[in-house]
């Protein structure tokens, strides 16, 4: 059995001779790497579910309190249901805003105002207890 010894001049030869040939590569995945690492940290931390939750519950926070201001301007809302010409929605489809009259004598609601056509309230709905419901 025969046993080649390869010198270290020649092996350290090769190997520079390999790294610039070849060095590109090793640049181009170490960008690569790189990257990955700042997208993976991105998406990581805005999608994760305290993150979708934290911000679900704040765009809801901000609606509620949308909806309780309009509420609260019963001016704003009487005009409303008046189709005075000059008032604007004051949601602007963002929130659903369906407004019912109900008269003394036969004591059914009857459709005022609506500001959208994307959602639908049933007539079983207007006769629950007052509260916040899906």
């Amino acid at each position: 059995m025969r046993i080649r010894v390869i010198k270290p001049y020649n092996l350290i030869h090769s190997l520079r001779q390999a790294a610039f040939k070849h060095g590109y590569l090793i640049i181009i995945a170490a960008w690569l790497y790189t990257i990955s690492f700042i997208f993976s940290n991105y998406w990581s931390y805005h999608s994760s579910p305290e993150k979708v939750k934290s911000k679900l519950e704040k765009r809801l926070k901000e609606e509620e309190a949308r909806f309780e201001n309009v509420l609260k301007d019963t001016a704003t809302l009487y005009s409303l249901i008046s189709q005075s010409p000059d008032v604007t929605d004051p949601l602007k489809e963002d929130i659903g805003l369906f407004i019912y009259t109900q008269d003394d004598t036969d004591h059914t609601p009857t459709l005022a105002y609506w500001n959208t056509n994307r959602m639908y309230i049933n007539n079983e709905d207007l006769y629950r207890l007052p509260g916040s419901y899906f």
